[in-house]
């Protein structure tokens, strides 16, 4: 099984997603635009999701450490 945490877009360079966390990702598969959340695997962006999503996922995973 895979797990993905969500990432904000804050740049884009050709097909190249930069995220606020300072990734970079292939943006090659998904059309994204700065803002967009994404959940990305080994460094490729496999979907776009909303913000609640995002925020849903993270507060999952972080406040049940």
């Amino acid at each position: 099984m895979c797990f993905s945490i969500p990432h904000q877009i804050t740049k884009l360079k050709e097909k190249k997603a930069i995220t606020k966390d300072h990734r970079v990702l292939d943006s090659s598969l998904v059309s994204v635009k700065t803002g967009d959340w994404v959940l990305e695997q080994n460094g490729i962006i496999i979907k776009k999701i909303s913000k609640k999503q995002a925020r849903n996922v993270l507060k999952l995973i972080f406040n049940n450490f």
